[in-house]
């Protein structure tokens, strides 16, 4: 089974153009660290590109100069969460499906990418108050989104009988999976367990209900 499309990584993002020289890409290196740790304290919002100037011990004409503005700079800074999930996801799919249990899989599959959401929790944040604020889904989501379908498309497949599944199951799972971690990161999902083990058996036990569908 393939992925439709290509991952989208921080080379694949809409108007992003990685840096050739060295010393561009340890300038941008130094922004999009500055940028992430200003975001995880402000919010996107509220973080000036003043901010991440000063944080990086750079210029705002430095800035500009290598993104163009605050949003393109995010949307590099996004891409980089994206190239890591798109590895996530493949390397559940070539080592895990198929040798794992179906609980094993899924057990694997929730606790990654709660994992990866923390680390770049400040870029998803971000994303998520541009999607509010513009109401338009990002290309990266959804190409990421259309990866997660494959992936658990392929769970179905190789665990559940012929004919006991459908797409609709697989868009299901999909987006428990990508609406549950990312809200209890997100710390808007205070009821669920706290305790991570009882948490994601939780999630494994909801996915395979929507697996069957």
């Amino acid at each position: 089974m393939t992925f439709e499309g290509e991952p989208i990584g921080v080379a694949g993002m809409k108007d992003y153009t990685p840096p050739r020289q060295a010393r561009a890409a340890e300038t941008e290196r130094r922004f999009l660290e500055a940028f992430q740790v200003v975001m995880s304290l402000k919010g996107f919002a509220q973080t000036t590109i003043e901010d991440v100037a000063e944080h990086a011990g750079l210029n705002r004409s430095a800035f500009l100069k290598r993104f163009g503005s605050k949003e393109q700079a995010l949307f590099a800074l996004y891409g980089q969460y994206c190239a890591k999930a798109s590895d996530l996801m493949r390397d559940i799919r070539v080592h895990d499906v198929g040798v794992l249990s179906i609980d094993g899989v899924l057990m694997a599959m929730t606790v990654r990418f709660e994992a990866l959401l923390r680390e770049h929790f400040a870029a998803n944040r971000a994303m998520h108050e541009h999607f509010m604020a513009n109401l338009e889904i990002h290309d990266a989501t959804r190409q990421l989104f259309r990866e997660c379908v494959a992936l658990v498309t392929a769970v179905q497949q190789s665990y559940l009988p012929e004919g006991t599944y459908s797409k609709v199951g697989a868009y299901s799972a999909a987006q428990l999976l990508v609406t549950i971690d990312y809200n209890f990161v997100l710390m808007a999902m205070p009821g669920l367990p706290r305790e991570a083990e009882d948490r994601h058996r939780l999630i494994v036990d909801l996915l395979k209900v929507a697996l069957s569908r």
